[in-house]
């Protein structure tokens, strides 16, 4: 399986490591916020070979990084609303 930054960086369409320390920072944010908004710690981790094993932390992890990485104000709005909505689905069933 692969890293949650090589993940990342496929859905980025990033084939150069020159960004890897801020994808790093990103997607350790994203993890960060989603336990704050209740996610569960054990949903949003990184496991010690780097993987995320949920597909929706992992997608929603994806959309945060598209969120801070484009500066298209009109695709902010939409990956914004999209990771509000994502986590919010991720919180509820940690809630559970």
């Amino acid at each position: 399986m692969a890293t949650a930054l090589e993940t990342a960086k496929t859905a980025l369409r990033i084939s150069h490591s020159k960004l890897d320390d801020e994808l790093t920072r990103l997607i350790d944010a994203a993890l960060a916020d989603m336990m704050r908004a209740g996610v569960s710690s054990a949903r949003a981790v990184i496991s010690d070979t780097g993987e995320i094993s949920d597909p929706l932390v992992m997608q929603a992890v994806i959309t945060y990084c598209l969120l801070n990485s484009t500066e298209e104000t009109n695709l902010i709005d939409k990956y914004v609303s999209a990771y509000e909505t994502q986590v919010e689905g991720l919180r509820r069933q940690s809630g559970e």
